[in-house]
């Protein structure tokens, strides 16, 4: 429940966030001239900064998702290898590392 309602304040800062990203982040235009990822173009470090507190919040609300969909299962029993704890942690360094970027363009 708390990995909810962290997530939930997550996605509401990254709302502010939004509304005010000209004040907040000024330096956010080297993101988009950077060359962060080969494979997302034109702006690709701009998309790593904007969508991983979302992609963090998601890993955080919604864990159970991902163990169903993308956690490797047993051949044997069935049950998935990996637990909600896994991915609410991938969650919690996602958050970090997404607060990294925000403070590098910052």
């Amino acid at each position: 429940m708390v990995h909810r309602v962290i997530g939930g304040v997550v996605v509401l800062i990254w709302l502010w966030m939004g509304c005010h990203m000209h004040h907040w982040v000024p330096s956010l235009g080297v993101a988009a001239s950077s060359d962060i990822s080969l494979y997302a173009g034109r702006g690709g470090g701009v998309f790593y900064v904007l969508l991983m507190p979302l992609l963090a919040a998601t890993l955080l609300i919604f864990p159970d998702f991902f163990v169903d969909h993308f956690s490797p299962s047993s051949e044997m029993t069935n049950e998935p290898l990996l637990e909600a704890s896994f991915w609410r942690l991938c969650g919690y360094f996602t958050l970090l590392v997404s607060w990294g970027l925000l403070q590098l363009f910052r």
